[in-house]
């Protein structure tokens, strides 16, 4: 490490910790290119910023800065919410391949980081992947243990891969007409439980959500625990349109009784499981919707110009990170474009911008933060 005449004061630290962290990260990230930071000095933000605000962003980058003796680049640093991003990724991708080892170690990691990011991670899983499981939700509650929660992720990657919910789920989200809807509770009502109708009556009880009635919505479903998982986790929120009608189409099916009540959760020990670590998690889980993968698409669109990039996400998410494997139950969703010689074409460039940027990152370093 690098002598120095003098380490920041006191006051500078103070002034320096008043700012929002890009700032600081910029700030304090190109005084270490200039003269390195010393271990103290760092402790020393580290002790103010907890005395503070203690600010995650900034505690656990210091952290990692202490550890290892350099901060990392804000470039290529991974905070608490990217972290869990790239773990709620990878317990996705393991779980449609099948991959059940990998998949109950990437839980236990996402579980420690925390609960609630574990379970709401899981409520979307089960309908999208493996709709036939969706009765396992009913073991889902508040107050479930890492035992529950890991048995539940068991079964659901065990289970036959059943998307089925997805072909209409997605089409609802496109629907541009679907703003202009009035739905009727009438309608739900009547039809609800026959199988035929459910475009219709997931479009309206979908229109019910949107316009914040989900507990009318939950009534008219039965009021069943996995009913209320379902329609509560869409009245939480979710990032993708997609998501949020799925959550609506799988709660209906379920009310209908269409999956499979048979299935029950596994029994598992949690100490028996080795949480998965950032750097043993596979290319393909950080897709563009991870902090790793952004800066992929980027690139690859720069090289790209004549690429569009819906078309982009869209094939590699059917042709990669949708990829289903082991006991698949068939639906529209095969039916589904696939663009697979596109994906072809370009997946050897993007697996290796993927682990290039997986490099860049240090993903190995971050074991040290647990």
């Amino acid at each position: 490490m690098n002598d120095k005449d003098a380490q920041m004061t006191i006051n500078e630290i103070n002034n320096l910790l008043r700012q929002s962290i890009p700032p600081i990260q910029k700030h304090l990230t190109e005084l270490d290119k200039i003269t390195r930071l010393t271990v103290e000095e760092m402790t020393a933000l580290l002790a103010v910023e907890r005395e503070n605000k203690n600010r995650l962003g900034i505690t656990e980058w210091l952290r990692l800065g202490i550890e290892t003796g350099r901060l990392p680049d804000g470039q290529y640093y991974l905070g608490y919410h990217d972290r869990a991003g790239c773990f709620k990724s990878a317990l996705q991708k393991y779980v449609r391949r099948s991959e059940t080892e990998k998949a109950l170690r990437a839980a236990r990691s996402l579980w420690r980081m925390g609960k609630a990011a574990a379970v709401a991670r899981l409520k979307i899983i089960t309908p999208e992947d493996c709709h036939c499981a969706i009765g396992l939700l009913e073991h889902v509650h508040d107050d479930m243990t890492e035992a529950e929660y890991l048995g539940i992720i068991k079964s659901v990657s065990n289970a036959p891969k059943d998307k089925s919910s997805c072909p209409l789920a997605i089409q609802m989200d496109e629907d541009e007409g679907m703003e202009r809807l009035v739905p009727d509770p009438v309608l739900i009502r009547e039809h609800l439980l026959d199988r035929s109708k459910l475009p219709l009556v997931a479009r309206h009880a979908f229109r019910l959500c949107q316009m914040g009635r989900q507990e009318e919505v939950m009534e008219m479903l039965g009021n069943s625990n996995v009913v209320r998982t379902l329609i509560g986790r869409q009245k939480a929120g979710t990032v993708w349109g997609d998501d949020s009608t799925l959550l609506v189409v799988a709660a209906i099916r379920y009310a209908q009784g269409d999956y499979d009540a048979s299935m029950r959760p596994a029994q598992v020990e949690p100490h028996t499981i080795q949480p998965l670590r950032l750097d043993e998690i596979d290319w393909f889980a950080f897709d563009f919707h991870t902090a790793v993968g952004r800066p992929v698409e980027r690139i690859f669109l720069s090289r790209h110009r004549e690429i569009d990039s819906k078309r982009l996400r869209r094939s590699w998410f059917v042709n990669e990170g949708g990829k289903l494997e082991g006991n698949i139950v068939r639906s529209e969703w095969d039916a589904m474009p696939r663009d697979t010689e596109f994906w072809l074409k370009h997946a050897p460039e993007i697996e290796r911008l993927t682990q290039d940027m997986m490099r860049k990152f240090q993903l190995e370093q971050y074991g040290r933060l647990a």
